[in-house]
């Protein structure tokens, strides 16, 4: 949940009524940790962007966990999830279309992430410098907004 007010005061104030109406009606406590306080021009993360007055970027993590797939699957290893772990498996050569296709709708995903972020300039960055592999199999499409398999 995201605050903003001109006036801090009025922030504290909202924050003890958000608290007891969660509390009275939901039966619902917030955490007493989990507040920040700050202003708006130092950006605002929340859901993987970060907002900030005239513009919204893409948090550094989300990026920098779609390159380190990548390199993953150029190296010759597929990330998985199972079980909320991580886990690295050993691709075929070439990799198959299943392969591919999970990699496809992957990519799609965070693509899909930045559309909501002013950076072409990021996206084609990433095709040309992290693909590897993939561009064999994968083009783009409409300015780098996402990609579909190379017949």
């Amino acid at each position: 949940m995201v605050v903003l007010s001109d006036n801090l005061d009025d922030v504290y104030i909202w924050r003890e009524q958000i608290d007891t109406f969660l509390k009275k009606k939901l039966k619902l406590t917030l955490h007493p940790k989990k507040d920040k306080y700050g202003s708006v021009y130092s950006g605002i993360d929340f859901l993987g962007y970060v907002i900030k007055p005239r513009y919204t970027l893409s948090r550094k993590r989300v990026v920098g966990n779609l390159k380190n797939k990548l390199k993953l699957f150029n190296q010759g290893l597929l990330l998985i999830s199972q079980n909320q772990k991580q886990i690295t498996l050993p691709l075929h050569t070439p990799p198959s279309k299943e392969e591919i296709s999970k990699m496809l709708a992957m990519i799609n995903s965070y693509y899909g992430h930045f559309r909501h972020v002013n950076c072409f300039n990021l996206r084609k960055d990433i095709y040309e410098n992290h693909f590897g592999c993939l561009k064999e199999y994968l083009e783009p499409v409409e300015q780098y907004s996402y990609f579909k398999l190379i017949k």
